[in-house]
Order: structure tokens, then C-alpha cells, then sequence
């Protein structure tokens, strides 16, 4: 795996809004094996391993915040 590239704060910051307010998410990344990706889930936490930062989802996916290629919220009536 490529070394972790951190993303701007203007992002981190707007994912972790989106975390707080508990909105549902659509995100688009890339795996482990370079695959594009999508899952909607609710983003729960946020951690640091390895000297890189993962996005961790309700479902408890965790997903390298520099393989996120994109994100929208989702709202639902």
C-alpha cells in the first residue's frame, strides 16, 4: 500500500461534520486492492494507525481517509 497522503483539513473537517450531525453518507473510495468502492453508512469515528487516518463507519468498515475519492450526504424523508 502506498504511503498515507493526508487529505486537506477543509475535508476532514466536513467529514467530521457530517459524523457529529449523524447524516447519512454515500461514500466512493478506493480498497485495499485499488478497487473502486461505494458504501452508504453513518461515519462513527475517526482514528489514527500506522501514522495514517481511517474513517471508521457504523458497520465498522474502516476506510483510509486518502482513498476516499469522493462523498455526499444523503438526506432521506
Amino acid at each position: 500500500m502506498k504511503d498515507y497522503v493526508p487529505i486537506p483539513c477543509h475535508i476532514h473537517d466536513e467529514l467530521e461534520a457530517i459524523g457529529t450531525r449523524r447524516q447519512l453518507c454515500h461514500l466512493h473510495y478506493q480498497d485495499n486492492d485499488g478497487r473502486s468502492t461505494c458504501l452508504v453508512d453513518y461515519l462513527k469515528d475517526f482514528q489514527t494507525k500506522e501514522k495514517a487516518e481511517y474513517l471508521i463507519t457504523s458497520a465498522g468498515y474502516s476506510i483510509r481517509m486518502d482513498r476516499i475519492d469522493h462523498f455526499e450526504v444523503l438526506f432521506w424523508r
